[in-house]
């Protein structure tokens, strides 16, 4: 190929022309990109939510603790990556089930973090899971920790130990 010279128009507009030779600091660049702009995969928001309340119930039916995060989408086709942490839990009683965790959305559960708990009355490291969910909205959307006892009293978020719910916005 032979190198032939070009001739290349630039709008007329006060600025600075950017070489391979030039800098630019990282101070001097401003503004967004749109989420619709983003390639698949991209994390467009993270929203966490913790708490270090401990929550107990002798319910066998799935209650709430009230412990929630939420989000609002910026595109109806994003999907949310759930992600839940639990420090501690603990029954009254010794062997066997104790209890059972869910992530409940709109009134509904969509997802079983741990269906049967096995640990110990001394109290243990609690569970954690991760999910995406399509909520096809751009209206907020909470997502909300909900428990039930199998056996006694179950307690959630032992010692102090955090619970935690991170919503991650992921372009499709």
């Amino acid at each position: 190929a032979t190198n032939t010279d070009r001739t290349l128009t630039l709008p007329d507009e006060a600025g600075t022309v950017l070489t391979s030779a030039s800098s630019l600091a990282s101070a001097n660049l401003t503004g967004t990109v749109a989420a619709s702009a983003l390639p698949a995969g991209s994390v467009i928001q993270v929203v966490n939510s913790a708490t270090n309340t401990q929550f107990l119930t002798t319910s066998n039916s799935y209650v709430s603790t009230g412990f929630s995060a939420s989000i609002t989408p910026t595109s109806s086709t994003s999907k949310i990556l759930v992600i839940y942490g639990c420090g501690g839990v603990e029954s009254s009683v010794a062997g066997g089930p104790k209890g059972s965790i869910q992530i409940w959305k709109g009134g509904s559960s969509i997802f079983t973090v741990s269906s049967s708990i096995l640990y110990g009355s001394q109290g243990s490291a609690g569970p954690s899971a991760s999910f995406f969910d399509t909520p096809a909205t751009t209206s907020a959307v909470t997502y909300t920790l909900y428990f039930s006892a199998i056996a006694g009293t179950f307690y959630v978020g032992t010692n102090s130990s955090s619970n935690t719910i991170t919503l991650m916005e992921i372009a499709v």
